[in-house]
Parts: structure tokens; sequence; C-alpha cells
């Protein structure tokens, strides 16, 4: 792996910043504020997501915070004109204190969170069946 300076890293992020914001119209994709603009991650990285281009956007400061954890990829995200989106199901779950001691030590071990392993647990069972 090749090594880089401080310099160079913080050269290479200026240069991503500038990208993505003239990408994105130096326009904050929820709220079209100008100010105060950050760049977000759709799906943070801790939840799976990567630093590919189709999962970055500009959220001013505002909208950012207000985000939090969530998923939302812009205006069109909750747009009714786009049918795949928001095909989330509500489920409910009970999870047994043995299960719940399980699932923390499994996310220490992964580095992640109780939320996540569960996340997880589900897509595994939703894919496959088991």
């Amino acid at each position: 792996m090749q090594k880089i300076t401080r310099n160079e890293a913080a050269l290479h992020n200026s240069k991503m910043r500038a990208y993505y914001l003239e990408k994105f119209n130096h326009k904050c994709v929820k709220c079209g504020d100008t100010e105060r603009l950050e760049l977000d991650h759709i799906i943070a990285i801790t939840e799976g997501g990567d630093n590919s281009e189709s999962n970055i956007q500009v959220l001013c400061k505002i909208c950012n915070v207000k985000k939090g954890g969530k998923r939302y990829a812009g205006a069109e995200h909750h747009s009714r004109k786009n049918p795949k989106q928001n095909k989330y199901t509500a489920y409910s779950l009970r999870i047994e204190p043995e299960q719940l001691d399980q699932l923390k030590k499994l996310a220490k071990e992964n580095g992640t969170s109780v939320n996540h392993e569960i996340r997880q647990g589900i897509r595994l069972v939703l894919d496959h069946g088991d």
C-alpha cells in the first residue's frame, strides 16, 4: 500500500470536495441552501456504504445534522415519481436478553453496532429464506 503525506491527503480531499460541490451546483440537495455545505455519505461507511460517487451527496450543515444516520438521497428520495424508493417494510422483532448479549459480542468483534448486526441478520434471512 502506497503511503501518502498529510499534505497530499489534504490536497486530494480538497479536490474531491471541489468536484462534488461543482457536481451538485454548490447547493444542498435537500433544501437548496448554498451556505455551510458538507459532503455526506447517503449510506454511512459504518452501515456498509462506500466512497463511490453514487453514495456521495452535498448537504448543508443543518440538513446533514437533521439527517443523522438516516438514508436520504436528495429531493428525489421521497418523490412519488420514483417507485423504487421507500419500499421499506415495517417489522417488529423481539430479542431475548441472551440473544442481545450475543449480538453485542458479535458487534464488538466486528467493530460494528448492534443495530448493524441485526440488519445484517434480517438481510440474510430475506435473501436466503433461512
